[in-house]
């Protein structure tokens, strides 16, 4: 999995934009004994975000993967896991699905 975020970050760095989100949606496919840690949290306005702290966002070390019905896949940043509070599994069904 390391190998594959190196990767992705070479490409990046390369502003290969389009062929790194081709290689992000392989990394995504892995093996069924191994998990990647998602965090749910919700902004004030009810919204809620996947955040996927051990994937990386942009070259910005403090950025990192998520996901949201209303942006789709983006970067974030990992300062939002400590500001936001916490959505409920039912908050977030949705979105897991």
């Amino acid at each position: 999995m390391k190998k594959l975020e190196s990767i992705i970050r070479h490409i990046k760095e390369a502003g290969l934009e389009d062929i790194s989100a081709q290689v992000e949606e392989i990394t995504a496919v892995k093996k069924d004994d191994e998990k990647t840690k998602v965090i749910f949290k919700k902004f004030e306005d009810g919204d809620i975000i996947a955040i996927f702290p051990d994937l990386p966002g942009t070259r910005d070390k403090n950025t990192c993967e998520s996901y949201a019905h209303n942006g789709q896949h983006s970067s974030c940043n990992k300062s939002l896991i400590k500001s936001l509070k916490n959505a409920t599994p039912q908050e977030y069904k949705d979105l897991k699905s």
